[in-house]
């Protein structure tokens, strides 16, 4: 971001800063600040790849897998890319669960 932009963006959402003494350096406030882009990002119903990687104990491809596999609705907010938790737990089940075959949809076929 350019310094016009974090001073937009800081003041918008009202974000604490504070200047040192020594040099022209202006410290904001992480904590503020990932609240306020954790909200942006956030809608109902839908997470992020990192948060359904850690809620399901998968990686990420697995998950980009699945979401192809089975058309699973996801949207991209700017960089991130944010995933329907419905269409997830109908694939993977409640979460924190561990699922280590990637071809299970090409088993079931076979039998």
């Amino acid at each position: 971001m350019t310094v016009k932009a974090v001073h937009s963006f800081t003041t918008r959402y009202k974000i604490p800063k504070k200047k040192e003494k020594t040099g022209n350096t202006t410290l904001y406030s992480k904590k503020h600040v990932d609240e306020i882009k954790n909200a942006r990002i956030g809608e109902d119903g839908y997470i992020t790849v990192p948060e359904a990687c850690a809620l399901f104990n998968v990686d990420r491809d697995t998950i980009y897998n699945r979401c192809k596999w089975y058309n699973i609705p996801k949207k991209t907010k700017g960089k991130n890319v944010i995933i329907s938790i419905e269409g997830l737990r109908k694939v993977f089940g409640t979460g924190n669960i561990a699922i280590n075959n990637v071809n299970e949809p090409a088993l079931a076929a076979h039998e």
